[in-house]
């Protein structure tokens, strides 16, 4: 039987949430395990190095090198695992548990449905119509969750709401002038201020325009970019695609992904520049500020988005909560 439009959006939606999970939980163990085991990140470089290495000699056409690299990383991975050992851990300590070990909560395996996607389309078919993307205009961005009575000193004497009604007028004024001026926004600030929110509603006002927009999280973001890197197949193969041509591109959660420092640092600053110089519209949202881009990622992309972006800085409480607090009132 042929399932609808929402109902496969459900299932994708179950099936993020599941991969983002099992790799938000495996970062928390990489930190563990890499504070009791320093020498790790050394061997993770030269690992990474080797990758590289062994992709220039397959193209290169250097098969005697790409040879000698293959035995130098299955030398490195013996080391891996005999560290790992010396803990009571052995690889797969270090890798996502997903919820389906076969589709590794993809939906597909060896080209089909997995036989665990029944099972997450009767999930879905439970879900309430609020877990779909509904359309969305700015009149739904509302302020009244935002204070005002108290001035913030780090906002020149604002309220939140008098920052946040700033915020949305940027956002509006983005939206209408994006046929003219496509430019970059970076919506910063703390978990639940309406960052994503805020984001989507821009997306989907510059859609209605007839642009092509495409919204990614952070981790699918990565993800892709390192599966073409590393020529894996990709959980969405259309996806870099997509994300190229797009005429509006929004990553979200940055900061919050899963993945190699080093390839995210050059993924990212590839993306901002490659955009920019194809005069193609950016949103980013992340809870880290300049200074916390810049840690994470590198100057090179901290100064890139302070001298190419407006930045947005958001402020206020966790809207996600005081709805569930409100609700319980």
């Amino acid at each position: 039987m042929p399932i609808t439009k929402a109902q496969f959006d459900a299932v994708e939606e179950i099936y993020r949430q599941r991969r983002r999970a099992a790799r938000f939980e495996a970062q928390q163990r990489q930190e563990t395990i890499r504070r009791e085991l320093p020498e790790l990140d050394g061997l993770e470089q030269q690992r990474l190095a080797l990758s590289m290495e062994q992709i220039r000699s397959a193209f290169g056409g250097d098969e005697a090198r790409a040879a000698e690299v293959r035995a130098e990383m299955q030398a490195l991975s013996r080391r891996k695992e005999a560290l790992l050992a010396s803990k009571g851990y052995t690889p797969a300590d270090l890798e996502p548990s997903y919820t389906c070990p076969y589709c590794q909560d993809t939906g597909r395996c060896e080209g089909r449905e997995c036989r665990c996607f029944a099972e997450v389309l009767q999930e879905a078919a439970g879900l309430q119509p609020s877990f779909l993307q509904e359309k969305l205009g700015f009149e739904d961005f509302s302020l009244a969750w935002y204070d005002d009575a108290e001035p913030l000193r780090l906002f020149g004497g604002l309220t939140a709401r008098g920052v946040m009604a700033g915020i949305l007028k940027a956002a509006k004024e983005y939206a209408a002038r994006f046929a003219e001026k496509k430019g970059g926004l970076f919506l910063t600030g703390p978990v639940g201020t309406g960052k994503t929110f805020l984001g989507r509603i821009i997306a989907q006002a510059v859609e209605a325009q007839g642009f092509e927009v495409c919204l990614v999280t952070a981790q699918e973001f990565f993800d892709a970019a390192e599966a073409q890197a590393f020529g894996r197949e990709s959980d969405n193969p259309l996806l870099i695609s997509q994300m190229n041509r797009a005429d509006l591109l929004v990553i979200d959660d940055l900061g919050t992904e899963f993945t190699s420092r080093r390839l995210a640092q050059n993924a990212l600053f590839t993306m901002i520049n490659e955009r920019e110089l194809k005069e193609k519209g950016t949103i980013l949202t992340g809870n880290l500020d300049l200074d916390g881009m810049e840690e994470l990622y590198t100057n090179r992309v901290s100064s890139r988005i302070a001298g190419s972006y407006r930045i947005l800085p958001f402020t206020g409480p966790d809207i996600r909560l005081a709805k569930k607090q409100a609700g319980r009132a």
